[in-house]
């Protein structure tokens, strides 16, 4: 596979949801996994147009294999600018931080990342089965979202400013220890 073709596949397709990357980021890997020895590179000139064509090696499968039986953590991370706009919130305006809940619990509420999954249209189509897994996850994440800003924005309704005092924040802290408590273990 050319190294512009595993580009748009991982821009576009599931592995852009877990990590997302620049596309120069994807370049700059595949690289790297050459001088690591997991991958080669040839000339394809069957296009007309010389194109560098990337093959994994065993190296590169075993390397891979072992990454993927490697221990789970746990740790999740997100990397998700929409809501960083809402851990900032504090710079915004009471109305403005409203109104950034408001969109994210319409985006959110919609479901899934991709409507194209829903109609069957995958970039690795050999892997449809786990994107169909994938999506229902990201479905419920979505709609976890969603519910999550409407209920933050419930509280941020009661509050006169974005600035809090400490007792303001002490009595935040209190609804947040509440709100824990109540989800189901």
């Amino acid at each position: 596979m050319s190294a512009s073709e595993l580009v748009e596949r991982m821009s576009t397709g599931t592995p852009s949801y877990f990590l997302p990357r620049a596309k120069s980021g994807t370049y700059a890997e595949v690289k790297s996994l050459v001088d690591l020895g997991y991958a080669t590179v040839a000339e394809d000139r069957s296009t007309g147009r010389g194109r560098a064509v990337y093959t994994l090696t065993d190296q590169g499968r075993e390397a891979f294999q072992e990454w993927l039986t490697e221990p789970i953590d746990g740790t999740l991370r997100l990397i998700y600018p929409d809501l960083l706009k809402i851990a900032f919130g504090h710079e915004l305006t009471k109305s403005e931080l409203r109104r950034r809940l408001a969109e994210l619990t319409e985006v959110m509420g919609r479901g899934g990342p991709h409507p194209e999954w829903l109609r069957g249209q995958y970039a690795f189509p050999e892997r449809s089965h786990y994107t169909i897994a994938i999506t229902l996850l990201f479905t419920r994440l979505g709609r976890t979202i969603a519910e999550w800003a409407e209920e933050v924005d419930g509280e941020v309704a009661t509050w006169r400013t974005t600035k809090l005092s400490p007792a303001a924040v002490e009595a935040r802290e209190r609804w947040l220890a509440a709100a824990v408590e109540a989800l189901p273990s």
